[in-house]
């Protein structure tokens, strides 16, 4: 704890506690306490005068806490359809999902995680069903990136076959992001091209 005030403060405050009591005392000096009772009453005295004007100079009290908090790893899966729309779309329906709650199972055995769905919308994890339409990965970044603002977050495991169709480019809103996102990639990871120019054919003007 820390009092915003400086030294001589305090040894002032003290000193006008001493001479309150000392003047409180020899104007009641034709009472007799005792001896003992006597120094009690004047420490007392002293103290309490003392402490009322060192509040009178406002003092800053200052107090430090600190705890310890357990990484938490964050765990989000993208629940959107394109994922199934594969050759082994029929893997991902039954067996992955199998083996993917079992994972989750011995991950929340040994960690403290956080689990959340994304693709329209970023919720909290219930049922994976690859229900969604429309993926927006730069909104997870950004709901992670605001609800855990200055905690102590380990990693993000990100499940996602990487096909967005709203929201930003997730590379341009990750860059300055606080936590190391380790991603498992699903569905189909060959790329194919939207556009191709399979031949070109040029035709020449005669010269004039």
């Amino acid at each position: 704890m820390n009092i915003g005030i400086p030294i001589w403060m305090l040894a002032l405050s003290l000193l006008a506690g001493l001479a309150a009591a000392t003047v409180l005392y020899f104007r009641n000096k034709k009472q007799h306490y005792g001896k003992a009772l006597t120094i009690i009453l004047f420490s007392l005295r002293t103290l309490i005068v003392g402490l009322v004007a060192l509040l009178l100079f406002n003092p800053l009290i200052r107090q430090k806490f600190s705890s310890v908090e357990t990484p938490t790893i964050i765990l989000a899966h993208d629940n959107s359809s394109s994922v199934v729309l594969c050759k082994d779309s029929a893997f991902y329906k039954k067996d992955y999902l199998t083996q993917f709650d079992q994972f989750r199972k011995d991950l929340n055995a040994d960690f403290q995680v956080d689990e959340y769905l994304f693709g329209e919308d970023v919720r909290d994890f219930e049922q994976l069903d690859f229900s969604d339409q429309l993926t927006d990965l730069s909104s997870l970044i950004k709901t992670l990136d605001r609800r855990y603002y200055k905690r102590n977050v380990g990693a993000v495991l990100l499940f996602s076959d990487g096909i967005y169709n709203r929201g930003f480019e997730p590379e341009l809103v990750a860059e300055n992001f606080p936590f190391p996102i380790h991603t498992v990639v699903l569905g189909d990871t060959v790329s194919y091209p939207d556009l191709a120019i399979r031949n070109v054919s040029a035709r020449h003007s005669p010269s004039a």
